[in-house]
């Protein structure tokens, strides 16, 4: 029975895809979709976009980066881009950050899921966060832009 729901699941996937997701893929002009290596340095961009916006204590900046129905999963539980956003501009402060380890994984034309660590200097409301983070997120394309959906957030051991 549980084999059976996987496959279940996995063909789902598969159908809302319109094909398998590792098979050649289209963009929305109709021509091949982009390599892995141009996809990375989007969704990249979009990341050192939202995190300069942070240091900047950039609202409307940040708000830009995030699709409406936005969501910030950490262990104490899920908050929306609004809250996010208010956190971020008037609870934490970014003094600076890199990345590495990044890693894509196209899911479809317009969505992708970007793995990496965040090494920050970070504190909210007078306490510092951890030094690194691992994060996810998935990331939609829409109008052109790439949007945050969802991003999870551990610290790393």
């Amino acid at each position: 029975m549980k084999r059976l729901c996987v496959v279940i699941v996995l063909l789902v996937l598969f159908a809302s895809f319109g094909s398998s997701p590792l098979a050649a893929q289209k963009d929305v002009a109709g021509g091949p979709m982009r390599n892995d290596a141009s996809l990375k340095d989007a969704l990249v961009a979009r990341v050192d976009a939202f995190m300069q916006a942070w240091e900047k204590q950039d609202a409307a900046a940040l708000t830009a980066t995030l699709a409406p129905e936005f969501l910030y999963v950490t262990s104490r539980g899920a908050a929306p881009r609004e809250g996010v956003v208010g956190a971020l501009t008037h609870a934490c402060t970014l003094t600076s950050y890199s990345l590495s380890d990044v890693r894509v994984v196209p899911i479809s034309t317009n969505s992708a899921a970007l793995v990496y660590k965040i090494h920050q200097t970070v504190s909210c409301e007078g306490h510092p966060d951890p030094p690194v983070v691992l994060n996810t997120d998935t990331l939609v394309r829409r109008e052109g832009k790439w949007l945050f959906l969802l991003t999870t957030s551990t610290p790393a051991e």
